[in-house]
């Protein structure tokens, strides 16, 4: 088919006539045009000399079994080009586009992270970027950690940006056909006045590294360079925020630091050791700390309407329901994934709680939650604090403890042991402080307004007692209702706790 003329007469496959009129064309007018623009495409690179310049992607989707096809070539173009177009019939600019990946190696990966295989990208990622956990969401957990990965992204911005411009043809066009080293090194120092680091950087690669081509060693210096100057503005801040390890440096300081250059080698060489360091730690490990533990504890509460629906009357319906369960099965669990030393100790406490309300150590249904909360707190637990995975699974035997316990203690106390038979008011009492110290260990977690803590918790506390008082029988529902009650009011008011953003 002809398609310059099938575009000038407005006659495409499958509509037999020419198309007048402004209204929508059919579909398969576009499927076929587009065919014909891939087919056109695919003669072009299959038939046109190689040596003719810019059709080397033609050349390439043409090969018979390759990806992309032309089709999907043409299609990628368009998308990343067709914006740049200033006018729809005007001519494609000469755009190139480069990456900057973080699997890219240079002398800063060789320098900080020596551990690493250079020809892991993988590994190579995970080394650098404490931030590409929880779906690239963890930096919002650390101010560390978003200071270390600008810096790495500062880092391989910069080799990338050496690479393209200290191109072979252009280097040659500046320092010719110098091919002793030395002189080399001298009249690239002349030329380009690199800056201070750049002979002694040049004497080390040519000693570390003697059989590199000169060209490749003219980029690694120079990217060496470049990356030593980033590290000498970014690395004080960072060894400031690293200087408590994992547990300090996390939250933005009030006040923009201004540390001390790093004046002396063993400086500089502790500071790239907090640099890998901080590249080096796990979501588990940082959630021990304060801040980021109450940062993870908030991010997760936000998760719970997200499972909500949108509408009028039914969805309403659905919206109050989850409402009404979000504090016995969401707000505990929560607790014990982002802080299981905090969770099992309220878990404990609940339990002693639920215990003297119903009369028995264990008792349905009472227990139940609290069992699971427990087992929960003690996965949380093991996941935190042992890292090797043959260690965690037989850690994890520890996780049958509560239901064994619950199945234990079924029964007891035997009727005849007054161990659990109180006065009412003096039950009231053991029951509001078990769990009013039990809120205060779970609102401990998500806030650092210390002054409205003990009242908070102390509120829990006189809600489960008042419930206790005011059961007709004995029996395990008022337990369990007093266990609702008190995790009701702590998912309720713990967002009055979190920290009110501070002035500026």
């Amino acid at each position: 088919m002809n398609l310059a003329q099938a575009v000038t007469t407005g006659t495409f496959p499958g509509t037999g006539a020419p198309i007048t009129g402004t209204g929508d064309l059919p579909d398969d007018v576009y499927e076929g045009l587009w065919e014909c623009l891939a087919g056109l495409a695919d003669d072009i690179g299959a038939n046109l000399p190689l040596e003719v310049p810019g059709y080397e992607a033609l050349h390439e989707a043409a090969a018979p079994g390759t990806f992309p096809t032309t089709a999907d070539a043409l299609a990628f173009a368009e998308v990343l080009l067709g914006p740049l177009h200033p006018d729809p019939l005007a001519e494609a600019p000469d755009i190139r586009f480069h990456t900057v990946s973080a699997s890219s190696t240079s002398w800063a990966t060789r320098t900080v992270l020596p551990q690493v295989a250079p020809d892991s990208p993988k590994e190579l990622v995970r080394a650098k970027l404490s931030g590409n956990q929880l779906n690239n969401f963890a930096a919002f957990l650390s101010a560390r950690w978003r200071m270390s990965d600008w810096t790495w992204g500062r880092l391989d911005t910069a080799a990338s940006l050496v690479s393209v411009v200290a191109t072979d043809k252009r280097l040659q066009a500046a320092f010719g056909d110098v091919t002793d080293l030395t002189a080399l090194g001298e009249l690239i120092a002349a030329e380009m006045a690199p800056g201070p680091y750049f002979m002694d950087l040049w004497a080390q690669d040519v000693i570390a590294t003697p059989g590199v081509e000169r060209w490749d060693r003219v980029r690694n210096v120079l990217t060496a360079v470049r990356q030593r100057e980033i590290l000498d503005k970014e690395l004080p801040f960072i060894a400031q925020l690293h200087s408590k390890g994992f547990k300090g440096g996390n939250r933005p300081p009030d006040q923009l630091p201004d540390p001390p250059p790093l004046s002396t080698p063993e400086a500089f060489e502790k500071a790239m050791k907090s640099f890998g360091e901080i590249g080096s730690e796990e979501v588990g490990q940082l959630i021990r700390a304060r801040d980021p533990r109450r940062a993870a504890l908030r991010t997760g509460l936000l998760a719970w309407p997200t499972l909500q629906p949108t509408g009028k009357a039914k969805a309403h319906l659905v919206q109050g329901l989850l409402g009404a369960l979000k504090p016995l099965v969401y707000v505990p669990p929560l607790f014990g994934m982002v802080a299981p030393a905090y969770a099992l100790g309220a878990g404990v406490l609940m339990w002693i709680g639920v215990a003297f309300s119903a009369g028995q150590w264990s008792s349905l249904p009472g227990h139940i939650p609290v069992c699971l909360y427990a087992m929960i707190a003690l996965v949380g637990l093991v996941r935190q604090w042992i890292g090797p995975l043959w260690l965690r699974i037989p850690a994890f035997v520890l996780v049958a403890g509560p239901p064994i316990a619950l199945w234990q203690l079924r029964g007891l106390p035997d009727p005849d042991t007054p161990i659990l038979d109180i006065a009412d008011r003096q039950r009231a009492l053991i029951i509001g402080a078990a769990f009013a110290v039990a809120a205060a260990a779970m609102l401990y977690v998500g806030t650092d307004r210390w002054l409205l803590l003990p009242s908070a918790a102390l509120i829990a506390g006189v809600l489960a007692g008042l419930v206790q008082l005011c059961r007709v029988e004995p029996g395990g529902w008022w337990a369990a209702l007093a266990l609702y009650a008190a995790l009701f009011w702590v998912t309720f008011v713990l967002p009055w706790l979190y920290s009110r953003p501070r002035s500026t």
